[in-house]
């Protein structure tokens, strides 16, 4: 069992999805975990902490100061594998995402430094407000996990997202966070668009989603291996518990690559790079009525990584013509041992038509599927190159 024995501390605060938090405790309990719950004192004010207590077998707390514990905050996080807070308002989001440490909850967040896994809850119109947006992301930087809401019917009779996730799709992220076995094969992602700016405001950039490396990593997490995302512009965000850099230009992206590559790195090269940059970056806002701009090619991360060592190196050829030629040509010209031919028609979708030329001259040819089929179709050619290649056994 991945949570016998492991500690974990649960921060509840003031959602009416308080409910879903007695449920984590019994799944949490009945996976072999010690669990310590902490609260808001308006979490206190929608059930009553004995539940708590009763449910994980240990005290519940929510008063900062205590006789008795002269520095609750440091000892409840002390030997902890993990601190999950669920539900999570957009209250406690805030201040922890600006450092406030105003009760036990918030205080005990700053001296954590085991992982920290985030389970937001709250009304569609305050989840999709840009200052909690905001706050998500900033959070996402500095190495929280976020487990988004869901859509649904939410508490307060409106129907959006925002509802907490349910308690068995949070047990299975807390277990493959704290899954200590990994294969010994590194996989560096990347995915999303890549942008060049125009001015201060305006950017060139692309219609790339994003969504297919995403679930080409959440597949690659659930097979055990150790996964980097490189993720540029993008919608999407994995629902699991991967490392993820959040880059926004060619250079950027290519020097988070550097610093992943290792020895036994694969490199699935599925971003869309901004293949142009302007030639001068205008100061400020350009308000003229006609704009002529002087467009350079931009730096070829995968050209740039020629001589670099991977284990595999995919790359993917996205054209509006000859695509099997381009395909060729980029198979050989940027030492890849898989290309992806991807056509345009699919960008932005969630199917893909897709063939895969291989170093050795194969092909193999795939139907119009769904993205996440894919994904797993394409983690099963990589495995099989390795193979071939007595990779791995």
């Amino acid at each position: 069992m991945i949570l016998k024995d492991k500690k974990i501390l649960l921060g509840v605060s003031s959602s009416i999805a308080i409910y879903k938090a007695l449920e984590l405790v019994r799944l949490f309990k009945r996976e072999g975990a010690e669990v310590f719950v902490v609260m808001t004192r308006n979490a206190k004010k929608l059930i009553n902490p004995l539940l708590f207590s009763a449910l994980s077998g240990n005290p519940t707390f929510w008063e900062m100061f205590l006789e008795e514990k002269k520095y609750l905050h440091l000892e409840l996080v002390q030997n902890i594998h993990l601190f999950l807070i669920a539900p999570a308002t957009a209250n406690i989001i805030s201040k922890i995402a600006h450092g406030i440490a105003d009760d036990l909850l918030t205080t005990s967040v700053l001296a954590c430094k085991s992982p920290i896994v985030i389970a937001p809850a709250m009304n569609v119109n305050m989840w999709e407000k840009k200052v909690i947006q905001q706050n998500i992301e900033n959070l996402k930087r500095n190495g929280f996990f976020i487990i988004e809401p869901e859509e649904g019917e939410l508490g307060c009779g409106e129907k959006g997202k925002g509802r907490m996730a349910e308690p068995e799709k949070i047990l299975n992220f807390v277990k493959s966070l704290l899954l200590e076995e990994k294969k010994r094969i590194k996989f560096v992602i990347t995915g999303g668009a890549t942008e060049s700016n125009i001015d201060k405001i305006r950017i060139i950039t692309n219609r790339a989603s994003g969504l297919l490396s995403v679930l080409l990593a959440e597949i690659c997490h659930q097979l055990g291996y150790e996964v980097t995302l490189i993720l540029g512009r993008s919608e999407y965000y994995p629902a699991l518990p991967i490392k993820v850099k959040r880059v926004s230009t060619n250079e950027e992206m290519l020097n988070a690559i550097k610093e992943e590559a290792a020895e036994n790195t694969c490199l699935i090269m599925n971003a869309a790079p901004c293949d142009y940059q302007v030639k001068e970056i205008f100061p400020s806002k350009l308000k003229d009525e006609e704009l002529e701009l002087k467009l350079v090619r931009n730096i070829d991360i995968l050209k740039a990584l020629k001589e670099t060592q991977f284990l595999c190196k995919v790359g993917f050829s996205c054209d509006t013509e000859n695509e099997l030629k381009e395909g060729e040509r980029k198979l050989k010209e940027k030492s890849l041992s898989i290309c992806v031919i991807n056509p345009s028609e699919t960008i932005g979708k969630k199917e893909i038509k897709a063939t895969l030329l291989f170093e050795n001259g194969k092909k193999k040819e795939f139907p119009l599927m769904d993205k996440k089929e894919f994904a797993f179709k394409l983690i099963e050619e990589i495995e099989l190159w390795l193979k071939e290649k007595h990779l791995i056994q």
